[in-house]
């Protein structure tokens, strides 16, 4: 599955920030310290002021060299740290550096508001700033993958989260408190003799406080502290940015990823210098993140039903596999199933005349039907078919969704179409996979899901599958449980 298309929860978001942090940690380490030695030289002259606007510049444009890196690894590269920085020396270093800056306005304003401004102004320009946290968090990558510049980053951004802002929301406020654990806890193990309410009252409180920042060992424990935090959780921190940035262009549709191959190519030379070679297969996500598989203790036929009256009496919950004949049902079954010949394939399209019981683990079925749309079989045999297989999907009540296939480099057909609208009528849950995703490229890949979504309007993009290289597999498998679970 396309590392820019998965559509995510704010679960996976971060466990897959996680699992990319802890693939390439040594890479991600040595970049955040490479950009965090201007602030260090500036530290040791004692410019402490400057200091902290150099800080906050540096983890900025982090943000920015993740989102490069990112695109690296999403094509197959290890994390390219002498790329990024070789990249980093021009301009593009340059227009990360406004971005942060006009980033960094925002934050003085939030400052002159808690100390400068009168009440209720105060109040006003705290919330403008607490708002610009959120709204303009994906400036960095928004300036990065989409070439937008200064203010067109920053509008870029807010028209993003504006989009889904309470998952934003959750996501940097979740990213703040665990910024802000790490931070006190590294504080209190540099000063465990430090005790900020040893003091009864308030104005006793203001004045310990007064007097700690006053004391240079205090002073030289919360540098310490802020160095610490930002290699311990800055690099995570800027990759859940840049795959929030996937996330939500994912859900607006616009994900362009002939435009994320150029730019692999014009960074770090993939594709360029081997172009001769044979193309490697997508980047499955499933390769970074936990890896969502049923664990399959048994499975076996249950039951081949030519006839309603054949069906098998069961309460347990079923999930449909359709599509038209030789769209590869039978191969992505025996593939989530990691079975090679539990469902039989064929070369020869509707052979498959019969609705398939398959019992999992003995809690659930997976029901393989007939495929349709095969010209060669007679009309009388198509239109059983055809009322065997609506007799089904409208009659068996445990029935939990219908996985839809259809073939990624053909696209849907009238019958795929005509299928979907009758399950959307009869509010049936549906799950679109596209299948044989290895067959084309990433970029002609992406650009066929789109055609697949917009032809038929789906909320989100088609699965892609692919039993050769196993991609989709876990996703396919979470969207299944989810059914499974509400049964």
């Amino acid at each position: 599955m396309n590392l820019f298309t998965y559509p995510h929860t704010v679960t996976t978001l971060f466990k897959l920030s996680f699992k990319l942090f802890q693939k390439n940690l040594l890479g991600m380490l040595m970049l955040t310290v490479v950009l965090l030695a201007p602030s260090l030289v500036v530290g040791l002259a004692q410019w402490f002021e400057t200091e902290s606007v150099v800080f906050f510049i540096s983890m900025r444009v982090l943000e920015s060299a993740m989102a490069l890196g990112m695109i690296a690894v999403a094509h197959g590269s290890i994390f390219p740290i002498s790329g990024i920085l070789r990249s980093f020396g021009g301009p593009l270093l340059f227009g990360a550096i406004h971005v942060a800056i006009l980033q960094y306005l925002l934050f003085v304003i939030g400052v002159m508001g808690l100390t400068v401004m009168p009440f209720p102004f105060n109040i006003i320009i705290v919330v403008l700033w607490l708002s610009s946290l959120f709204y303009f968090c994906l400036a960095q990558p928004v300036f990065i993958l989409e070439g937008r510049r200064g203010m067109q980053a920053m509008i870029r951004s807010f028209q993003l989260v504006r989009a889904k802002f309470g998952r934003v929301f959750i996501i940097v406020v979740l990213s703040m408190l665990i910024q802000f654990s790490i931070f006190a806890l590294l504080f209190r193990l540099f000063l465990p003799e430090l005790d900020l309410l040893s003091a009864e009252d308030t104005e006793q409180i203001q004045i310990q406080i007064a007097a700690i920042l006053e004391n240079e060992g205090v002073h030289r424990a919360m540098r310490l502290s802020q160095y610490l935090t930002a290699l311990a959780f800055f690099p995570f921190a800027s990759l859940l940015t840049v795959l929030l940035y996937f996330d939500l262009v994912n859900q607006e549709g616009q994900v362009n990823c002939d435009h994320f191959s150029k730019l692999a190519t014009q960074f770090f030379g993939i594709g360029s210098e081997n172009s001769n070679r044979p193309e490697t297969p997508p980047q499955d996500c499933s390769f970074f993140i936990f890896r969502f598989e049923m664990k399959i203790k048994s499975a076996g036929l249950l039951e081949s039903a030519a006839g309603a009256n054949q069906f098998p009496d069961l309460v347990m919950p079923e999930i449909a596999f359709a599509g038209r004949s030789n769209v590869g049902k039978s191969t992505l079954i025996n593939s989530l199933l990691t079975r090679k010949k539990l469902v039989k394939t064929s070369s020869t399209p509707g052979k498959t005349r019969l609705i398939n019981f398959f019992l999992i683990n003995e809690i659930f079925c997976l029901v393989d039907l007939p495929g349709y749309g095969f010209a060669k079989v007679p009309a009388e045999m198509r239109e059983s078919w055809r009322k065997l297989i609506e007799t089904y999907l409208s009659r068996r009540d445990n029935l939990r969704g219908v996985v839809l296939i259809i073939d990624i480099r053909q696209g849907p057909t009238a019958q795929d179409r005509q299928l979907k609208s009758w399950l959307d009528f009869h509010q049936r849950p549906m799950l679109v996979v596209a299948s044989k995703s290895d067959k084309l490229s990433r970029g002609k890949c992406a650009s066929q899901l789109q055609k697949i979504k917009k032809d038929l309007e789906l909320p989100q993009l088609p699965l892609p599958h692919s039993s050769l290289n196993k991609e989709g597999r876990g996703q396919i498998w979470k969207a299944l449980d989810g059914w499974l679970s509400s049964a």
